[in-house]
């Protein structure tokens, strides 16, 4: 035992006396491999946070959520998240024993909440009881029985209890939350605090209150879909087989209009169709659109975690360079080492034991600077991540990670440094320059510029992308746009008093009214037919689904969306607007004006947009007014945009100008927007007192739909940076090797009339060779994957980018390495020939 403990404390003695001797090596070598390792770990973090997603419920892999794709006539499918209100009791009845609880979810979005004359604006998620049986969530005070005995109940979360009334102690406390459809207004009672659920959650869950049957009952229509409905199976069940009576399911309760089913030729199972997606699975594979925009992704997770391998391997391979380079100087102690008896196994372990001490040293030093980095991810991430100091784990890990990196990188030096000849080392004549010690280290040089190169190419390919998302032509200008959300709280005929009040504040331009704003993905479609025309050969046409809004005259020229055939809509001709109230008993059919957009004009049949102009359609679905069939004349054609998505395709779009189906009111205005915003406020309690002043800026709106491109460049660029810094250190240490290995020819030049400027271009053109082979893999490697991660974009840059964007990149680690090889280069030629020749 005793033998061991000194033979250990040797190694040791012996590597840390080696480490002070090559204070340069050893600084260069634990900084690369600190800054390969924190960049590994915190991916490593983020990988995990982003893998934990709703893991943390209790019985997570029985949680599913129903997503249904409706195959509406004349439309792509169409995702949901978004379910009939009568699935849930369909399914109770159809599933007894496979079903052990479930739950609707109806969300009451940013509603203006009273609480003792103060107002707050916040979500409530309207639940059945079972959703606490699903989600099992921490009670701080109160009960859950309490909150489902009474409509009049709610329970908050704590930090919202602390914001409401000041702390968690709020039970018996009331809240008074407005109307909103089909919700009515009621005064709540707090009968539960509970603690906020984990961030790593797709839910969001600041207030629960029971779900209003009685209110539902009026959207009770399998065609009307507006809660999200959550199940959990039996432990026995089998998800597949579940999900297989689905069909039958549908077509034995499901009713649709005829417009639906176009005229009963499709089964109700084959316009909507339901699947079970685990809640595990939601972040990081979402369903929808709306789904995306909160989602995480696993493209980025898998880039990162490559990412991640490739810096740390590169950080190896610095380290074993440097190593390698260094060893000239150590083949006499190597030599007198054997000559005492030392066998190659021991003096393995002793230079094994070397890398593993800076190795470890490296590890201290790297998370030392995760913490200093954590916050600035955080803050362009928009995720917190923390190192569990007081779990055995994380020790476990890191020694592991010590052991694991330290013997990676140190094995291939061991071997080298070990087989050096006594005889040889101790009359010099020992030399790394071998056939097979060349080709070794100069793999190792096309490897990492390889990786270096194919990563800079990578991450720059996407940035490019993203910023090219981020920029897509939305079809309107965002800018200078103000939005009041929450005018649906006002009465039909004083929201339009309202407007004449903003249109009136100075800096005002123009406001208009919609039914949507932009970017919430709406729902909300109109299924048309093509009325036969006499002067035209085309025949009545099947019908086809089109997205809607509701609009007022002044919302085109508010979101300067042009007009590219035909005329707007004028207040003054009575058709153009859609009748306040109909007559669903009379059987009339109602005439009314209506404007498409370009990408109606096509999927409509229609060869132009002029050709569109008085042309008919009708429809009986989607206007807001019950039964009512309406032949509609379209009198214009608006250009495309992605109004409903900033992300998304164009999808075709009908325009109604509807006074009553106009919830959301629009200001563009010039100047400053805080002094719009204060004159806003000022007029805003004139209107209606009782209710806060909802408002957003449009362009704010828009760059809220790439917040996770915005945060996977970020992430990325920083990525980007530290493999350049790595790739740095890698050209130091090699160049370093080569001005050790050559120092005597370099005197032996400067003897014969070598100048200084001769020897650095021959020793920087014989370095570029490698570079310049790593390049030529690293660009068709690259831009192969990089075209196929292109592909999954329907707006994307032109993959003739990379070629500059290759060549760039060659220039630039070209450049790199002629820099660093050049200086160190240049301080060896710069010495006397004397020095260089004592050097063996």
């Amino acid at each position: 035992m005793n033998r061991f403990r000194h033979m250990f404390k040797n190694y040791l003695t012996t590597a840390w006396n080696i480490l002070l001797k090559n204070k340069l090596y050893s600084a260069i070598n634990i900084l690369g491999l600190a800054v390969g390792l924190s960049a590994c770990i915190l991916i490593a973090l983020y990988v995990l946070s982003e893998l934990s997603y709703d893991k943390h419920w209790k019985n997570a892999d029985q949680i599913y959520r129903i997503n249904a794709q409706t195959r509406l006539p004349g439309s792509p499918p169409s995702r949901s998240t978004l379910t009939a209100t009568q699935l849930l009791p369909a399914l109770q009845n159809y599933f007894p024993a496979e079903l052990e609880t479930g739950a609707r979810m109806w969300e009451l979005d940013l509603a203006d909440i009273v609480v003792n004359d103060s107002v707050y604006q916040e979500s409530i998620m309207m639940v059945d009881k079972g959703f606490v049986d699903l989600f099992e969530l921490d009670l701080v005070t109160g009960s859950f029985d309490d909150v489902f005995a009474t409509l009049n109940n709610i329970a908050l979360s704590e930090d919202v209890a602390t914001r409401f009334f000041g702390g968690s102690d709020a039970i018996g406390e009331l809240i008074q939350v407005p109307a909103k459809f089909p919700m009515p207004a009621r005064d709540y009672l707090v009968s539960a605090v509970y603690k906020p659920a984990s961030e790593n959650t797709v839910l969001s869950l600041p207030a629960i209150a029971p779900i209003d049957e009685m209110a539902l009952s009026s959207m009770y229509s399998w065609s009307s879909p507006i809660v999200q409905t959550f199940i959990g199976l039996e432990a026995d069940i089998d998800k597949e087989s579940f999900a297989a009576n689905f069909p039958d399911l549908i077509n034995l309760h499901a009713k649709f209009p005829d417009s639906f089913t176009n005229d009963g030729s499709f089964s109700p199972a084959e316009v909507l169709e339901y699947e079970l997606q685990a809640i595990t699975d939601i972040y990081l594979n979402p369903w929808s659109e709306s789904d995306a925009i909160n989602a995480g992704s696993k493209t980025t997770n898998l880039i990162f975690s490559f990412i991640a391998v490739l810096v740390l391997t590169i950080a190896c391979i610095n380290f074993i360079v440097l190593t390698v380079a260094k060893s000239t100087r150590r083949n006499k102690e190597v030599a007198v080492r054997k000559v005492m008896g030392a066998r190659r196994k021991a003096l393995i372990l002793q230079f094994l034991s070397e890398a593993v001490l800076i190795t470890l040293i490296a590890v201290v030093v790297g998370l030392v600077l995760l913490e200093l980095t954590m916050p600035l991810f955080a803050l362009f991430s928009g995720t917190e991540l923390s190192v569990n100091y007081a779990s055995p784990l994380t020790y476990l890990l890191l020694l592991g990670m010590v052991f694991l990196v330290g013997v990676a990188g140190g094995f291939y030096p061991a071997l080298v440094l070990s087989g050096f000849r006594p005889s040889r080392s101790l009359n010099n004549s020992q030399s790394l320059n071998s056939r097979g010690g060349f080709y070794a280290r100069n793999a190792l040089v096309v490897f990492q510029f390889v990786v270096s190169v194919s990563l800079i190419i990578a991450t720059t390919a996407i940035f490019l992308q993203s910023r090219f998302a981020t920029s897509t032509n939305l079809g309107f200008n965002p800018d200078n746009l103000l939005l009041i959300e929450n005018t649906y709280r006002i009465d039909v005929d004083r929201r339009e008093l309202l407007k004449q009040e903003i249109n009136r504040i100075d800096g005002v331009v123009s406001s208009g009214f919609s039914l949507f704003r932009p970017g919430t993905g709406s729902n909300f479609r109109s299924i048309v037919t093509v009325l036969p025309s006499g002067d035209s050969s085309l025949v009545e046409s099947t019908p086809i689904t089109l997205g809607a809004n509701s609009i007022d005259s002044e919302f085109f020229d508010t979101y300067r969306m042009p007009i590219v055939a035909g005329r707007n809509y004028d207040e003054s001709y009575q058709r153009d607007q859609i009748p306040r109230s109909l007559d669903s008993e009379s059987g009339l059919v109602l005439e009314a004006n209506v404007i498409i957009s370009e990408a109606a004009v096509q999927v409509l049949g229609f060869s132009s947009p002029n050709d569109a102009l008085g042309r008919h359609i009708r429809t009986s679905y989607g206007i807001g007014r019950g039964p009512g069939i309406f032949d509609l004349t379209i009198i214009g054609v608006v250009a495309n945009s992605r109004f409903r998505t900033a992300r998304g395709e164009i999808s075709p779009e009908i325009f109604y100008f509807d006074s009553i189906l106009r919830t959301n009111l629009t200001v563009r205005f010039e100047g400053e927007p805080q002094q719009l915003l204060s004159a806003v406020t000022e007029i805003w309690p004139f209107f209606i007192d009782d209710v806060a002043l909802s408002t957003e800026f449009v362009d704010q709106i828009v760059n809220s739909q790439f917040s996770d491109v915005e945060t996977q460049r970020n992430v990325l660029a920083g990525f980007s940076m530290l493999t350049v810094i790595v790739a740095c250190l890698g050209l130091l240490g090699m160049s370093a090797f080569t001005v050790e290995q050559r120092t005597k020819e370099i005197g032996l030049r400067k003897v014969m009339g070598a100048k200084i400027g001769d020897i650095v271009r021959l020793l920087v053109w014989q370095f570029s060779k490698p570079v310049l082979v790593a390049n030529l893999i690293a660009w068709p490697i690259t831009v192969w994957i990089m075209i196929r991660w292109l592909e999954s974009f329907s707006n994307r840059i032109d993959s003739l980018w990379l070629l500059p964007l290759c060549l760039a990149t060659g220039v630039i680690s070209l450049l790199f390495m002629w820099i660093t090889v050049a200086g160190s280069t240049s301080q060896i030629a710069r010495r006397s020939p004397i020095h260089a020749l004592r050097y063996e």
